[in-house]
């Protein structure tokens, strides 16, 4: 649309669909697709890219390409606040609910391990360790409370943990390349690890407690000593200002 229209276009991902694509698919299904898509993203004037962004994408549109900060937002705790001493661990699901018969198989090992209070959306589990987030409440305004996260491994949530410096507990998801690249950059940079669905559905009794006495300080240690910068939406508001002057 930028370009048949003669002005400026500016795109601001984690990742370009091409390169999304083509890890799903073999090049002999899927190379129309893909040219199209870098047909597409070349016709930007700027392509913005935060940390963590797969390394292909950045040599291959380098022309186009400029590294920012990473995009968080900046807004006050709406969420009720969280009065107790007990180790605090969010589940966060995506907006498309799509862990949610998992988070329900977990639920019912939460009231086992009576030293973890759980905060989540979708327990269907009651008990005195389990904090229920009402419908409407954003899940990310308890991150800069708990002591871990656990969830998917979507950029947002990256983003907002490493900002808040809550250590990650990542969820495997089979057939999204960004989940998996994802969680190999958190893991090379000691920021979170990693956590098979099987376990988080039904070992989180053995699982929790290790990892807490062992890999968690380690992962904490990381996140307080970390140095990323936070303001890539003002980088990118003000280049794209100073672009179109």
């Amino acid at each position: 649309m930028a370009q048949k229209n003669n002005i400026p276009g500016f795109g601001v991902a984690h990742f370009t669909w091409d390169w999304f694509f083509s890890k799903l698919y073999p090049p002999v299904l899927s190379s129309a697709l893909i040219k199209h898509f870098i047909k597409q993203a070349e016709l930007a004037t700027k392509l913005y890219f935060p940390p963590f962004t797969p390394e292909e994408i950045l040599v291959h549109f380098k022309k186009k390409v400029i590294q920012v900060p990473l995009i968080v937002r900046e807004s006050p705790f709406l969420g009720k606040k969280i009065k107790d001493d007990r180790f605090k661990i969010l589940i966060i699901d995506s907006g498309a609910i799509v862990l949610k018969e998992s988070i329900s198989k977990a639920s019912h090992q939460f009231p086992l391990l009576d030293d973890v209070l759980f905060l989540a959306m979708n327990s269907e589990t009651q008990a005195t360790n389990i904090s229920i987030i009402a419908q409407g409440e954003l899940l990310a305004d308890y991150i800069p409370q708990v002591d871990l996260v656990i969830g998917r491994a979507g950029f947002n949530t990256i983003s907002e943990c490493i900002a808040y410096r809550t250590p990650m507990l990542l969820l495997g998801e089979a057939s999204n390349p960004e989940m998996s690249e994802n969680i190999i950059n958190l893991k090379k940079s000691g920021l979170g690890s990693f956590m098979s669905l099987e376990d988080f559905e039904s070992n989180l009794v053995k699982f929790i407690p290790a990892f807490i006495k062992n890999e968690y300080k380690h992962l904490k240690t990381n996140m307080m000593d970390h140095e990323f910068e936070l303001n890539g939406a003002e980088i990118i508001a003000h280049d794209i200002l100073n672009s179109i002057k």
